[in-house]
């Protein structure tokens, strides 16, 4: 009895002891864990073409899962300063956009890149500062309990030099109505390229308000431009394209062919038409189309209604052809517009010898015909872009329309005045147009 008992108790000390050997413990495990951290920034400008206060800096941020293990518990932090070391804060925390393997927010498999954002609004102490900077880490958890973090390699980095402000430049043209208000609003960028026009349609009641943005490229080629309501929503919206000879292959959806012959000239496809037939021996063409000329001297396009019509003798060889332009608006100027005829009679119009602020070669004008922002409603503010400020624009009913400005301390028109004279005698004079430069307090 006593040998069995014993027998039994040694054998229950063997298991129990092999049960708490070192070799039931999992073997120690190297995770080879490790985050990669990008930053880049992009800039949105408010149309000035400069970066400086309330522009919007974008931060896009990628955590890269580069070890061998998956990760939890993925969190971000940031580090933003302006060039002065003061700290700055985010518009709002770092937010997560995506995951290329589709795992959800704050989990990483292995190879996994997560893709979060952030953004901050440029206030002037930032200007002032000269700059700031961001810089993104991030850390994520292994299965084991251990963290890893990952830093950006370089701190995404925004310098900000603020341009002098230049009061020769042209800043906003507000066009008044009779009651002496704007009703047309041109807006010029730092470097005097009209971006944004304000315009009232007087032609409505009520009134119809609506804003028309241009964006242009590094190289000032116009690329869109955009009709809103007056709230800012967009109405239709035209990219335009270029051929390799920057010149416009389509404005939205009409496609444009620009004609080479001499003093080349540009078609709109959706007002082209064309009509061949035969009678007899004779082959005839007719053609219709609007026809947008380059001026040699003006940069300021003309556009008309043009027919072209042509007859061909298929026996004896003959050909002739004609071509004319109708009343759509069509210049026959040198540097200025002189004059604006149609089928019946012409409009003269003079200029002064002071420097026009309206006026530049890559300000718009030259595409103002093929833009067409009004609808057609546009031979004034032609006028208006001509080299020198207008003066007087004399129909041949007879009356006339005498323009006259008041020039600030550059010699630069700050204020116009019209005046319509007819057989009965001068009218009164009228406010007419308000010039504002950089730096000058503009009204709503």
């Amino acid at each position: 009895m006593n040998r069995s008992l014993l027998i039994t108790t040694l054998i229950l000390i063997f298991f129990s002891c092999s049960n708490n050997s070192d070799d039931s413990q999992p073997p120690t495990v190297n995770e080879n864990a490790a985050l990669e951290v990008t930053n880049t920034v992009e800039v949105t400008t408010d149309e000035n073409n400069y970066l400086g206060v309330d522009d919007m800096l974008t931060y896009t941020i990628s955590v890269k899962n580069t070890g061998e293990v998956d990760l939890t518990n993925i969190s971000l932090s940031y580090t933003l300063n302006d060039n002065n070391g003061n700290t700055l804060s985010l518009n709002s925390p770092i937010s997560h956009v995506s995951s290329d393997l589709g795992s959800s927010n704050g989990s990483l498999l292995v190879n996994e890149t997560a893709t979060y954002t952030a953004s901050y609004t440029i206030t002037q102490n930032d200007v002032d500062a000269g700059g700031l900077s961001n810089s993104i880490s991030a850390e994520g958890t292994t299965p084991n309990g251990e963290v890893v973090i990952g830093i950006s390699d370089n701190a995404a980095t925004t310098n900000l030099t603020e341009p002098t402000v230049d009061s020769t430049i042209i800043s906003q043209f507000h066009a008044l109505n009779s009651d002496g208000d704007p009703y047309i609003k041109f807006y010029f960028d730092y470097y005097g390229q009209l971006y944004k026009i304000y315009y009232t349609d007087t032609r409505t009641q009520p009134h119809n308000i609506y804003i028309y943005d241009f964006e242009f490229d590094s190289e000032q080629r116009l690329i869109n431009y955009t009709k809103n309501d007056e709230n800012g929503v967009p109405i239709w919206s035209s990219d335009v394209s270029y051929d390799s000879e920057n010149r416009i292959t389509n404005i939205g959806t009409r496609e444009i062919e620009f004609v080479d012959e001499g003093n080349g000239y540009y078609i709109d496809l959706s007002t082209y038409s064309e009509d061949i037939w035969t009678a007899g021996d004779i082959e005839y063409t007719e053609r219709y189309f609007y026809k947008y000329s380059i001026g040699s001297t003006n940069p300021i396009m003309s556009v008309c209604n043009y027919s072209y019509s042509s007859e061909y003798n298929t026996v004896t060889e003959e050909f002739s052809e004609y071509g004319d332009c109708g009343d759509i608006f069509w210049n026959s100027y040198n540097g200025n517009v002189n004059n604006d005829c149609s089928d019946d009679d012409c409009v003269d119009f003079g200029h002064d010898s002071i420097t026009n602020p309206l006026y530049s070669t890559t300000n718009l004008i030259n595409l103002y015909p093929l833009v067409s922002p009004f609808g057609g409603n546009y031979n004034l503010l032609f006028y208006l872009f001509s080299q020198n400020n207008l003066t007087l624009i004399n129909y041949s009913d007879p009356s006339m329309i005498a323009f006259d400005y008041t020039l600030n301390e550059n010699n630069l028109p700050e204020s116009s005045t019209r005046q319509y004279i007819d057989e009965l005698g001068p009218g009164d004079i009228t406010a007419f147009g308000n010039y504002y430069y950089q730096g000058d307090d503009i009204p709503d």
